[in-house]
């Protein structure tokens, strides 16, 4: 609600509360599952492992979970999958991590991990005889599914060597374990499998190679191994070529009283003598069986369920990869992300909130290729600009995509191909131009910009700065419209060439008043020549990420000696991006320290949230985003994306009702008060029903002037209020005008 001040007493009665807004410090992860480890199935319910985490399907009715490390997985990486008797969903990571999922809970199991031992991926898990057996890249261990501990554990088979990668385990009345030397055969009764001795081995000599494809079954008193030179039998030390020579078998499984052989594109039964393909009709290759009662096989994005000869066909829906070089959200609120550069091949990925639409060359006529890496959001002109590695850059707007390259517009690509046409960024000026960073111009002309009305200039950048050509990344442009970019020797071997400024004065076709210079570590102190990110923060300051930290530069206008400055919390920190929240704070992405959150001058850590106390999957941040109105973060990550919610909006142009949370607050629940719908640096007092203040927040970090700040419930004292309802009044000096929510505390 919106009151002059001196009015202010008149409508304490009459106010209302907005409540239940996003709670600030949520995480959540997002992650791709179109490239499938493994897949099992039990009583309808379809369970996979992929490289983004694991996922549940009802196939009767269709429902779908996902399990990434938000909702409590300690990898994303999921390279086994099984259920066991009890119905419990089992769980196997590249690190050596075991998740048990029973009624949504997991449980993680992280003995493996600890271990000193270089590899621990987990191959494959067989549930039996009340035990569950873990295939790994060590060997085998077994757990007790009904008290989750190691019973022992198999490190040696007769001859082989120790700690050799065990690929696929089958057990009948005898335990057969595939290795990457051979067959090792165990009997169920002996009594420690854990002595070598007990082990009866089949060296493949190396002439038949085993992999983590690599399956084994006993079929008819025979056992078949499954490689990626075809079907081999095994008996009496020596394996025997069944058919399928020079063919890849991805997965062998007995179902019906058949043994069924998978390759990467055909499905066979084989009766003991003879083999008969099934029909399957996929768009896809195939890669294997799931374990469990009935048959299953999937490709890469679909599983298909086979029950007396019908398919069931469905698509997790997620992200194309998960990689995630770049972000940008549009004037909705939708997150765009694009997976890399000319050696990824993902395309461009929407995310709505709910559902993921994934854009790619296969789907979208306007796309040259899939190499898409830098993207950007122009609010001026509502139209989504994405940098191609190759062919240009591409717009995405009034839902259509076009696209641009050397056929029509005047831009020349790199020495050797000139069609062949690399850009970098892409920013918009105050006047509405947008400017390109051309990155390896056979021209030497690695800036352009394109106005409004459709007109071209390039501008060289080769000399007098270099002799050579160089290669342009990293664009920002600052208050003034002058335009800060990184500059590379394209020398192999050579390091940064610091960064260039150049400003064009207004007169884009007038190059005698173009002003342009360049900042290296030599004439500048900057702190390294390797730019990685350049961003200008609310105070008009120009934040300069390297490989070796950051270098601030406060007057862009006159970047001397004097204005520049380095930021020492994350001195010698490896860099990758800069995001300035709406608060002006810093959130620094690193390339193997995860994410730093910085104050608005730099000279306070705040946080540094890594794997180990946040659900970042990976380390080494790929890009930074933030939506302005909500205060997400954006995290991005060759394993995936991560959301953090903050308390960092966008203040409003002006009051209107606040919003309040929780609304009643309870004293002893551990939360705090949230406010939002704040105006710039606005003030907040709390009062009791009758006017009389209680506590001053204004000064507090709590308040740090975005559009959300927050309150602990207690009294300038320190204590907490006491049960009641209370008024917490936000004004502006300059606006002079107030608003004002309700808000009842019980005290416990």
């Amino acid at each position: 609600m919106k009151c002059k001040l001196t009015s202010l007493l008149i409508v304490f009665l009459f106010l209302v509360t907005a409540i239940f807004a996003q709670n600030e410090g949520i995480w959540k992860n997002y992650s791709s599952f179109s490239t499938i480890n493994d897949v099992a199935y039990q009583n309808g319910i379809i369970l996979g492992a992929a490289t983004g985490g694991a996922f549940t399907f009802n196939t009767d009715n269709s429902n779908m979970n996902t399990f990434t490390k938000s909702e409590g997985l300690g990898s994303q990486n999921i390279t086994a999958a099984n259920f066991d008797e009890y119905g419990n969903a089992w769980l196997g990571s590249m690190e050596g991590y075991i998740f048990i999922i029973s009624d949504g809970n997991v449980t993680t199991l992280s003995d493996i991990v600890s271990l000193d031992i270089s590899s621990k991926r987990i191959n494959a898990i067989i549930p039996a005889n009340g035990s569950v057996y873990i295939a790994t890249d060590f060997g085998v261990t077994v757990l007790d599914p009904q008290e989750n501990v190691f019973r022992e554990s198999y490190l040696k088979f007769g001859s082989f060597n120790s700690n050799t990668p065990v690929y696929d385990i089958f057990i009948s009345d005898k335990i057969y374990v595939l290795t990457e030397q051979g067959v090792a055969t165990g009997s169920l009764t002996a009594t420690n499998l854990a002595n070598p001795a007990s082990w009866s081995v089949s060296s493949n000599n190396s002439s038949v190679p085993f992999n983590n494809n690599s399956s084994i079954v006993e079929f008819n008193n025979v056992v078949f191994v499954g490689s990626s030179l075809g079907l081999f039998s095994q008996s009496n030390g020596t394996y025997q070529v069944l058919g399928f020579n020079n063919t890849e078998i991805l997965d062998l499984k007995l179902y019906n009283d058949l043994l069924y052989i998978l390759t990467t594109n055909r499905l066979y039964s084989f009766n003991g003598s003879s083999s008969n393909e099934v029909n399957l009709e996929a768009n896809s290759p195939y890669y294997q069986f799931a374990r469990g009662e009935d048959l299953l096989v999937r490709t890469d994005s679909v599983l298909t369920g086979i029950d007396n000869l019908v398919m069931k066909n469905f698509t997790p829906n997620s992200p194309a990869l998960n990689y995630f070089s770049d972000l940008t959200i549009d004037g909705d609120g939708n997150i765009w992300s694009v997976t890399g550069s000319n050696n990824v091949i993902g395309g461009i990925s929407k995310f709505d909130g709910n559902v993921w639409s994934n854009f790619n060359r296969e789907n979208t006529s306007a796309f040259r290729n899939n190499g898409f890496h830098k993207a950007f959001y122009s609010s001026r002109d509502d139209v989504l600009y994405f940098s191609n590695w190759g062919r240009g850059y591409t717009t995405y707007s009034d839902g259509q995509f076009a696209t641009y390259t050397t056929d029509n517009t005047p831009l020349v690509g790199i020495d050797g191909d000139v069609t062949y046409l690399v850009i970098n960024e892409i920013e918009q000026d105050s006047d509405g131009n947008t400017w390109f960073l051309n990155y390896n111009s056979a021209e030497k002309k690695q800036l352009a910009v394109k106005t409004p009305e459709g007109n071209w200039y390039q501008y060289e950048m080769a000399s007098p700065l270099t002799s050579r050509n160089a290669i342009a990344e990293e664009l920002v442009i600052d208050q003034y419209d002058t335009k800060w970019f990184g500059l590379f020797s394209t020398a192999s071997g050579t390091p940064g060439m610091g960064v260039v400024y150049f400003n064009d004065n207004g007169t884009l076709d007038n190059i005698m008043d173009d002003t342009w210079n360049q900042l290296t570590t030599s004439n500048s102190g900057l702190t390294d020549n390797n730019i990685t990110d350049l961003v200008i923060d609310a105070r008009g300051e120009l934040w300069i990420g390297t490989q070796a930290g950051i270098t601030i530069v406060s007057n862009p206008s006159s970047p001397t000696n004097s204005s520049i400055t380095s930021v020492f919390p994350i001195r010698s920190q490896s860099v990758t991006n800069i995001l300035v929240d709406p608060i002006n704070r810093k959130w620094v992405g690193t390339t193997t320290e995860g994410v730093f959150l910085l104050s608005e001058d730099g000279t306070r850590l705040i946080a540094n949230y890594t794997t180990k106390n946040s659900t970042l999957p990976d380390n080494n941040i790929k890009s930074l985003a933030i939506d302005k109105t909500s205060g997400v973060i954006y995290i991005g990550t060759d394993f995936g994306l991560t959301t953090l919610t903050t308390m960092a909006t966008q203040p409003k142009a002006e009051f209107g009702d606040l919003k309040v949370y929780p609304n009643p607050f309870y004293t002893n629940s551990g939360n705090e008060v949230y406010i939002e719908g704040l105006i710039e640096e606005s003030k907040l007092k709390v009062l009791t029903i009758t006017g009389k203040v209680i506590r001053d927040i204004s000064s507090d970090e709590h308040t740090p002037g975005g559009g959300t700040a927050k309150w602990d419930g207690k009294n300038d004292s320190g204590d907490f209020v006491a049960t009641g309802v209370y008024l917490i009044v936000a004004f502006n000096d300059e606006s002079k005008e107030v608003s004002v929510a309700k808000i009842a505390v019980i005290k416990q």
